[in-house]
């Protein structure tokens, strides 16, 4: 039953808390050395094999972290990083600094991993806030706003419908503040230019508008507003 929590801890422990640290605020405990800040040992687990929730493209991590110089105790947290351009990075902390952990023994990885679980299993990306949550989708006050609202043209609202599905949403463009909702903004082909194109998006590229989404109502990209270079981008 724990044989994923006991290899966690493996490999925490040989990448992590066993690792020997010079500093002089370090301190040994049970013949191993606990890490501290001196040491900036932040440990990182990264899903790779997870490319994508709920239709949205996303980086899983789970972190550890010592808090400070003084107070050497441990945090695990759970992070979605995201695109930027669709929403804000989704953060849980599983474990806190004021539980005082040092060390996470096999209990504390049974509930670490429990607790990842459950997060993959039950977060979903709310397409009209553009953000993941655990709370259960409630469109009630959405309707109700747009009942209110109507047409009213001394009312400014906040939200629209997508331009593409047509569903209610907050986010927008940023080259000519259309609405496009993060789901139909993924579903959108990146343009590239000549060299990245066959040779997959190279991160040192210095083409302006090179790995960027085009607006599908004013062409230009949806990411930085700039004009592509038909030239340059296939």
């Amino acid at each position: 039953m724990d044989t994923i929590p006991r290899i966690m801890k493996q490999i925490v422990d040989e990448k992590y808390f066993n690792v020997p640290c010079k500093g002089p605020q370090c301190a040994r405990r049970g013949g191993y050395y606990s890490p501290c800040y001196q040491c900036s040992r932040h440990y990182k687990y990264y899903f790779t094999e997870i490319a994508s929730i709920d239709n949205v493209e996303v980086s899983v991590v789970l972190t550890i972290e010592p808090k400070t110089k003084d107070d050497k105790v441990l945090q695990c947290e759970f992070k979605l990083m995201c695109d930027s351009a669709v929403c804000e990075d989704y953060s849980k902390e599983i474990i806190n600094y004021e539980d005082n952990k040092y060390t996470f023994e096999i209990e504390d990885w049974i509930y670490i991993l429990t607790q990842v679980k459950y997060y993959i299993d039950n977060i979903r990306f709310d397409k009209f806030q553009s953000k993941f949550t655990l709370e259960p989708y409630n469109d009630y006050k959405i309707i109700i706003t747009t009942f209110l609202c109507g047409d009213n043209p001394k009312i400014t609202k906040k939200y629209e419908m997508c331009c593409v599905c047509f569903d209610n949403t907050k986010r927008r463009t940023v080259c000519c503040r259309g609405y496009v909702c993060a789901h139909c903004y993924f579903n959108i082909k990146p343009r590239m230019c000549h060299h990245c194109y066959h040779n997959h998006y190279n991160d040192d590229c210095e083409v302006d508008g090179c790995n960027e989404r085009p607006c599908p109502l004013c062409r230009k990209s949806m990411n930085s507003g700039n004009v592509f270079d038909e030239d340059d981008i296939v």
